[in-house]
């Protein structure tokens, strides 16, 4: 943490904040927003779990920050000091004071004051150094969000079961043009697909359905009314007599998913996805002369390189199959002459090959950054031809360091191979090997 010259030292923050932190009372906090659990039927009407509608982009800290954080130095685990709900055999429930001792899953294990232990959630428990404004703030967005959420399920199922019956359907004529934009290719012109377009007319007609009985629930006067009942606060209205409206609490206009009115949406003038303005010209020369990768020529050097290093590197430059037994003398010879083999392939095929693929390729380039015909030191360096035989020169120096790991990979693993696996001595004279047979692999390639 840098300390800014004039500003508040971190240690008088910090201090004053844990001071502020310790003169709220969460309870009074959560009374202000219209949130209390001392009533036994503070979750009346919650058929939906409360846990299920955290936000948890209030938290400072993951569950596993917080656990971590009661390690000290030397590895040891201390409780964490923090307030938790304790609720009653009646559901009703009050905050007090406790200590974390551990974490089961999504849930804390807290030790109350009377050493009784209990499993508490995350939006049951707020730790010592944690806001209690913002945990309050965290709350009651749980509370309203699980209210949005049933009234939300409850209109979707009252909606779902209105009558269509007597609800306009789509025109024939609609019908007929909808099924000729549907299917306007030749495949789909098939009468096997009659079937299941009939099937997608029939979904489409529901749906239209469906959402003009949508419309006309919504601006029902009566619906309108209860919808109106709205209690300031999420569960104020607990412990009264008065039965509350099935949407109250929430705005109906806002029980629809995002994105779900179309109407809401300006028509757009073009069918184009907007982007905002920028100079083409200049970004596509920008691009042009910082890639390589401008000219056809130039993809087919770097692909006809490629597939020389990549011929180089299906071979190994020493003797790994061995068809019979060899004496040491033998041994030593074929791998020299492997060795000076390979070496003289490296030397005269693959090189040469290389400088054969970039003559070709550049041969009619005319003047310009490509030209392998400059002769003028200071155009040569300034120019594309430098970059590009610097790539190809890296891609070789590649090539050949893993040839030489690879080659004496599969040496050592030959090798093993032709090692016995198990070795018995008897006595001077009697000596037995085990070998198993072990597959000869193909040369590794990095």
């Amino acid at each position: 943490h840098a300390h800014r010259p004039g500003g508040r030292p971190r240690k008088v923050t910090v201090e004053r904040r844990k001071k502020w932190f310790e003169s709220l009372d969460v309870e009074a906090l959560l009374l202000q927003r219209g949130i209390s659990f001392r009533p036994p039927n503070w979750a009346k009407g919650h058929w939906m779990r409360l846990d299920e509608f955290d936000n948890r982009e209030y938290d400072i800290r993951g569950p596993e920050e917080w656990i971590r954080c009661g390690f000290s130095s030397h590895g040891e685990f201390l409780p964490l000091r923090a307030q938790a709900l304790r609720l009653n055999e009646d559901n009703s429930g009050v905050w007090e004071e406790c200590m974390c001792v551990g974490k089961d899953a999504d849930q804390f294990i807290v030790r109350w004051r009377d050493d009784a232990q209990s499993l508490v959630g995350r939006l049951q428990i707020l730790f010592f150094g944690e806001d209690p404004e913002v945990f309050a703030d965290r709350l009651l967005y749980a509370f309203q969000a699980l209210h949005k959420a049933q009234s939300r399920a409850q209109l979707n199922f009252f909606v779902d079961n209105m009558p269509i019956d007597d609800i306009q359907c789509l025109g024939i004529d609609q019908v007929a043009r909808i099924l000729a934009l549907a299917r306007s290719s030749r495949s789909l012109k098939d009468a096997s697909t009659e079937l299941a377009a009939n099937e997608l007319v029939r979904e489409v007609n529901l749906d239209f359905a469906r959402t003009m009985n949508k419309i006309v629930f919504m601006h029902d006067p009566e619906v309108l009314g209860h919808a109106r009942e709205v209690p300031d606060l999420p569960n104020s209205d607990i412990g009264k007599d008065k039965e509350a409206g099935i949407f109250s609490g929430v705005n109906i206009c806002d029980l629809e998913d995002e994105d779900e009115s179309l109407f809401a949406r300006p028509v757009p003038w073009f069918a184009l996805w907007p982007l905002p303005e920028y100079d083409f010209t200049q970004t596509f020369s920008s691009f042009c002369f910082g890639s390589l990768l401008i000219k056809p020529e130039v993809v087919s050097t770097l692909c006809g390189v490629s597939a020389e290093c990549l011929w180089l590197l299906s071979t190994c430059q020493y003797v790994t199959r061995f068809e019979s037994i060899l004496k040491v003398e033998q041994f030593r010879q074929s791998q020299r002459t492997r060795i000076g083999q390979t070496s003289k392939d490296v030397r005269d095929t693959w090189v040469s090959n290389i400088i054969q693929i970039i003559q070709r390729n550049f041969k009619d380039v005319g003047k310009g950054w490509f030209s392998i015909h400059e002769t003028n030191p200071d155009t040569y360096a300034e120019g594309k031809v430098k970059k590009l035989l610097y790539m190809i020169r890296l891609m070789m120096e590649d090539t050949l360091r893993y040839f030489v790991l690879d080659s004496v990979e599969d040496y050592c693993r030959a090798i093993e191979y032709c090692s016995p696996a198990e070795v018995h001595v008897r006595g001077l004279l009697d000596i037995s090997s085990t070998f198993q047979p072990r597959p000869l692999v193909e040369p590794a390639v990095r």
